[in-house]
């Protein structure tokens, strides 16, 4: 069963992805503090409000109704000990690759002739969401509905508090200034994917029926085809 939280979640998701999108368009006319946009503090403002809010929905959810509790035996200690230690580890091996995706991803983009746009929205995206379909698939087969919807939709969140990270990294003034302004179109999509995604999850419908797809999924899938067709054309 998965949580109503997760709407929350993709709701903030919806809020920080227009704000980016107007970052993107309206950047000639903001003011920026010293290089960077303004839109950037209000990214991390919304991303610190959106991790609070969510924390005070599901703390507000457990005290209306408390989970079992479950007893612990002595080794619990260690075993969460070695969790973590495992979590860290894969965690900075995940980290030191994509180190050096930036670089192998620009030069093939040249050497193609992709174009850097449409490859990191496409082929950079997806070597970056591996870990996080993984992770999902993993989850959904341990029967963790939750971690695999959270996953993805906290995924979605975060990314738009890394687009403000990077703004404050890009010292040759506003990132939002100097990117393509064609993520426009990637960002108005997502946008329609996300809230699509938050309807499935309120209305949370009891069978699927096209082609063993829910009409949801479906018409995310359709969404997603359509909008890499089109960057490939205007590539």
């Amino acid at each position: 069963m998965v949580k109503p939280s997760h709407i929350v979640a993709a709701i903030f998701g919806i809020i920080l992805l227009t704000v980016a999108g107007m970052a993107i368009y309206l950047s000639d006319e903001i003011p920026s503090v010293l290089w960077i946009s303004s839109f950037s503090f209000v990214l991390f403002g919304i991303y610190l409000g959106s991790v609070w809010g969510i924390f005070k929905y599901e703390h507000a959810a457990l005290i209306e109704s408390p989970p079992l509790e479950i007893p612990q035996s002595p080794t619990h200690s260690a075993d969460l000990k070695k969790v973590i230690g495992g979590y860290a580890l894969h965690a900075l091996i995940v980290i030191g690759a994509a180190i050096f995706l930036p670089y192998f991803g620009e030069h093939i983009a040249t050497y193609t002739g992709l174009g850097n746009s449409f490859f990191g929205t496409v082929f950079i995206a997806a070597a970056t969401s591996l870990p996080e379909l993984v992770v999902s698939l993993a989850a959904l087969r341990m029967g963790s509905l939750d971690m695999a919807v959270g996953n993805l939709l906290g995924s979605n969140v975060f990314n738009m508090f890394i687009l403000g990270i990077d703004d404050v990294f890009y010292r040759e003034g506003s990132l939002f200034n100097a990117i393509s302004p064609s993520h426009l179109l990637s960002v108005f999509v997502t946008i329609i994917m996300t809230a699509v995604v938050g309807l499935g999850l309120l209305f949370k419908p009891k069978k699927k029926q096209l082609w063993l797809l829910s009409l949801d999924t479906f018409i995310i899938a359709i969404l997603y085809m359509a909008l890499m067709t089109y960057l490939f054309i205007k590539k």
